[in-house]
């Protein structure tokens, strides 16, 4: 842990422009969603969470709001349900063409963002911040994206 407040307060004012670009992006999906929604439908894309009760450790949240939250993704269409052939125990969530409509939709209008925020740095600012977010992703343990785009987060 850092105890430098400087440093800290970076992050924290950088996270903040990062999730206003995401909180952008998401309103390009073909269906309202959330940010609770969109994190779970890119969980689920990623193959990090193929069942309620993976998505539910990677969220956090208790298993009657993230039963909710996918029941809420199926009637959407984003998602479709099925239990398990190897336990009947266990629902298993996979992403539909729509749902990954939805997730190519987001990527694209948050790359644009993205795009546009990097031309406006210096280049030799752009290459530090690669350097940086790389090992910020890293040390954040969200770099295993399952085979989704790195920009589905």
């Amino acid at each position: 842990m850092t105890d430098d407040p400087e440093l800290v307060d970076a992050f924290i004012r950088a996270s903040r422009a990062l999730v206003g670009v995401a909180v952008r992006s998401i309103a390009a999906a073909p269906v309202a969603l959330t940010a609770p929604q969109h994190r779970a439908l890119v969980l689920v894309a990623s193959g990090r969470a193929d069942s309620v009760s993976m998505l539910q450790e990677h969220l956090g949240i208790n298993q009657s709001n993230v039963s909710r939250l996918v029941v809420r993704l199926e009637r959407l269409g984003l998602v479709e349900r099925r239990r398990s052939s190897a336990d009947a125990r266990t629902v298993v969530i996979s992403v539909t063409p729509l749902g990954r409509d939805a997730l190519d939709a987001v990527n694209r209008r948050r790359r644009a963002e993205i795009s546009g925020v990097l031309a406006a740095m210096d280049a030799r600012d752009r290459v530090d911040a690669v350097r940086v977010m790389r090992a910020f992703d890293a040390a954040a343990r969200e770099t295993d994206d399952g085979g989704w785009p790195v920009d589905g987060a």
